[in-house]
């Protein structure tokens, strides 16, 4: 009897180190997402509304989903969700014009320059600024930029800490060809030795991404099975990528 409860004990323990370590592993990659027509819906109306990305949950012409996680998300906000109770970090890479943020809210200025542009995109989505002609899906759930950071403090000393990168200039902005945003990513991975994945929908991307030294995953291409990477094959993919995966996994598609 004592050896059977000292096998179990065992069994046990060894499953429970397993487990953690499953856990642990997941939180050592870092998922970096592009914000337009990867989570958010801009084309469609052309930023009037915009809506939280649904192609994930589209069907054929059969009535069945195209993507296996079209069971799972209805929109992008359920992957956002999924991603953060798997524990994975999250960071974002988005494009802003340089002369967002300056002098902004009008009312109240900021006085660091990279948060007002933060805020500038906020109230850019939310169709707060009339010159903007862009608007939110009234009957759908706001857009939520707390995964990614926060503000802290009040009026004109409000700063945004996070891991949320935008361009300071022109020239840093991604569909310019810079690599900026990704290595200001890969740095915040590298301090805790963390591998990157970027997830987004342009292809020029994908590639700036992989040169940085970042594992890209573009939506709807990558996984003929799957629409977003699935949190619980991020550690699979960063342990099986090989230089330009990103354009299809063929036969090496999930398992």
């Amino acid at each position: 009897m004592k050896f059977y409860f000292l096998t179990f004990c065992f069994l046990f323990l060894g499953f429970y180190a397993f487990a953690q370590q499953r856990r642990s592993s997941k939180k050592n990659v870092w998922i970096f997402l592009d914000l337009g027509n990867t989570l958010i819906d801009t084309k469609t109306n052309n930023y009037n509304p915009m809506f939280y990305m649904r192609e994930v949950h589209s069907k054929n012409m059969y009535g069945k989903f195209k993507w296996l996680d079209g069971r799972r998300y209805e929109s992008a906000r359920d992957y956002i969700n999924d991603l953060q109770k798997k524990g994975l970090k999250l960071g974002m890479l988005t494009d802003v014009p340089e002369e967002w943020g300056v002098n902004y809210p009008p009312e109240k200025p900021l006085k660091d320059l990279a948060s007002a542009k933060i805020l500038r995109l906020i109230d850019f989505l939310s169709g707060k600024v009339p010159a903007d002609k862009t608007s939110w899906k009234e009957d759908e759930e706001p857009w939520d930029f707390s995964p990614f950071g926060k503000f802290s403090g009040h009026d004109e000393h409000r700063v945004f800490k996070g891991s949320l990168f935008i361009p300071q200039k022109n020239t840093e902005r991604k569909n310019k060809g810079s690599k900026i945003l990704f290595e200001r990513g890969l740095v915040l991975a590298n301090q805790s030795k963390n591998k990157a994945i970027y997830i987004g929908e342009d292809l020029e991307e994908m590639q700036l991404a992989e040169e940085t030294g970042m594992i890209p995953f573009q939506i709807g291409v990558t996984s003929k099975k799957y629409f977003y990477l699935p949190p619980s094959k991020a550690l699979w993919y960063v342990q099986n990528y090989q230089k330009g995966l990103w354009k299809g996994l063929g036969t090496q598609d999930f398992p």
